[in-house]
């Protein structure tokens, strides 16, 4: 159950073809995601270095929250 919900959290932090594919970031951005931004800020916008500092701040989002996802659910696991 950890190992499944951690990976999925850390694959829904990821999503990026299917924004991009469908709506191309949809109407007025709605549908943008962290990594379509970083993409175009990297490769289409020009914005090289706010591009890498977008894809720091996942690196360290996805750290942080699958860290502490496991370590409750490890807690959880521990009581039963």
């Amino acid at each position: 159950m950890t190992v499944n919900v951690t990976l999925s959290l850390i694959g829904s932090l990821k999503v990026f073809e299917f924004p991009l594919v469908l709506t191309n970031g949809g109407p007025a951005g709605a549908t943008d995601t962290l990594t379509l931004l970083v993409y175009r800020n990297i490769f289409g916008g020009g914005k090289f270095a706010y591009g890498v500092a977008l894809a720091v701040l996942l690196l360290v989002t996805v750290v942080v929250l699958s860290s502490a996802t496991n370590s409750l659910l490890r807690l959880r696991e521990r009581r039963v």
